[in-house]
C-alpha cells in the first residue's frame, strides 16, 4: 500500500547490497504523501556492495532521498512511472552499473530553496539512461569527472539550470530534445558525443531576458578540452550570450538548409583564429582547409551534405589566406577571422541573432 522500504527518521542511512534484491511498492500514492517512492528516505542514503538491486517504482519514483543520495557501487536496475533516482539536496554516483527507465527524468536532484544544492556529482560507474523526459536533470549544477554515462531522453540529455562542466568521463547522448543545456556551459575533457533533435549545446539562462535574437541572455558555453561530437536537427552549438573555444577537438553539425547553424551565439564567438565559407560537399567528401605553404591545418570526412564549412583553430591566423578543398579539389579561397556575408535562403552561417552563425 506504501514505499517497499521507507527511512522516516535517522541521520544517515546504508544501504549495503548482497545477492540479488527487489523492491516494488505501491500502485498510486496521495498528491500530499510524504512518502512516494519505492526506495524513501527522509535521511542521507548511501547504496554499496557488491550485490544488485532491481526497483520497480510502480506510484511513483524508483529511489528517493530527501536530503543527500551516494551511489558507491553495486548494480542497481530501475524502472519507475516518473523519476528513477533522486536525491533532492545532491545526487553522487562514483561507482557501480546502473541502469534506470523513467517516465519522467532518469537522475534528477531539485532543492530549489539553496543555492548550494540540488546538484549531481557523475564521478564513476557505468550508467544507462532513458527517459520520457531529461536524462540527467538538476536545479543547480552536474559536475561530471568520470563515468560512461549512455542517455536516450525525449527531453534534454543533461539540464542544469546554473552549471554543467565536464572534466573527464564519457557522455553518449544518443537521442534528445537538446543534448547539454545550462546557463554556463564548460566543457574541459573527456568525450562527448551529441544527438540531438533541436540544438545540441544549449547555452541558456531561464533566469535572464535576451537570446534567441533578442541579444545576449548572459549564458556562456565554454569548450576547452576532451572531443565533442554533434549532430544536431537544431543549432550544433547555440549560446544565448557568449561562446568560446580555446582547446578540444569539436565536431559540430546543423542541417543543410534553413535558419540553423553548426555555431550560433547571440553574443561574441572567442578564442580561435577561424575560416568560414559557403561550401558545397556531399556525404562522404574529404573537406581539408591548407595554409599557402601546403600544410594541411584541419581536415574532415563529412557525414551529411555540406552548405557551410566553420572551422577555428590555433594554427589559423587571422589575416592568413588558407584554402578549402572539397574532395582532393580546390573549392574556395578564405582569410582567417573574415566574416561570411551569405544568402539565408541558402544554408547556415553569417552574422545572426545578435551575434554570429557559422
Amino acid at each position: 500500500s506504501s514505499a517497499a522500504v521507507s527511512v522516516v527518521s535517522a541521520d544517515d542511512v546504508v544501504i549495503s547490497l548482497e545477492g540479488d534484491s527487489f523492491l516494488s511498492d505501491t500502485a498510486s500514492y496521495a498528491e500530499d504523501a510524504d512518502v512516494n517512492a519505492t526506495l524513501f528516505s527522509e535521511a542521507d542514503l548511501t547504496i554499496t556492495g557488491e550485490g544488485s538491486l532491481t526497483v520497480v517504482g510502480n506510484g511513483n519514483d524508483g529511489i528517493t532521498s530527501e536530503d543527500d543520495l551516494v551511489i558507491l557501487s553495486g548494480t542497481l536496475t530501475v524502472d519507475a512511472v516518473d523519476d528513477g533516482v533522486r536525491g533532492k539536496d545532491s545526487l553522487t554516483i562514483e561507482g557501480g552499473a546502473l541502469d534506470v527507465t523513467a517516465g519522467g527524468d532518469a537522475l534528477k536532484s531539485d532543492n530549489e530553496d539553496e543555492e548550494t544544492r540540488g546538484y549531481i556529482h557523475l564521478a564513476g560507474g557505468t550508467l544507462e539512461l532513458v527517459a520520457d523526459d531529461d536524462g540527467v536533470d538538476a536545479t543547480t549544477d552536474i559536475v561530471v569527472t568520470g563515468g560512461e554515462t549512455t542517455v536516450d531522453a525525449e527531453g534534454d540529455g543533461l539540464n542544469a539550470e546554473t552549471v554543467l562542466f565536464v572534466a573527464e568521463g564519457v557522455i553518449d547522448v544518443v537521442d534528445s530534445y537538446e543534448g547539454l543545456e545550462s546557463a554556463a556551459l564548460t566543457i574541459a575533457g573527456g568525450t562527448v558525443d551529441v544527438v540531438s533533435s533541436d540544438d545540441g549545446l544549449n547555452g541558456s539562462s531561464s533566469a535572464a531576458t535576451g537570446g534567441q535574437g533578442g541579444g545576449s541572455d548572459g549564458s556562456t558555453i565554454v569548450i576547452s578540452g576532451g572531443t565533442v561530437t554533434v549532430f544536431a536537427g537544431g543549432d550544433g552549438i547555440d549560446s544565448n550570450g557568449d561562446a568560446e573555444v580555446t582547446g578540444g577537438t569539436v565536431i559540430s553539425t546543423s542541417p543543410y538548409t534553413g535558419p540553423e547553424a553548426a555555431v550560433d551565439t547571440s553574443g561574441d564567438f572567442s578564442g580561435s583564429s577561424f575560416v568560414w565559407t559557403n561550401v558545397d560537399a556531399a556525404i562522404g567528401d574529404a573537406v581539408q582547409v591548407v595554409a599557402e605553404d601546403g600544410t594541411v591545418v584541419a581536415e574532415y570526412t563529412t557525414v551529411q551534405e555540406t552548405a557551410s564549412i566553420f572551422v577555428a583553430s590555433a594554427q589559423i591566423e587571422a589575416g592568413a589566406s588558407y584554402t578549402i578543398t572539397v574532395a582532393g579539389s580546390e573549392a574556395v579561397s578564405v582569410t582567417g577571422d573574415e566574416v561570411l556575408e551569405f544568402d539565408d535562403s541558402r544554408g547556415p552561417g553569417g552574422p545572426g541573432g545578435g551575434g554570429q552563425r557559422p
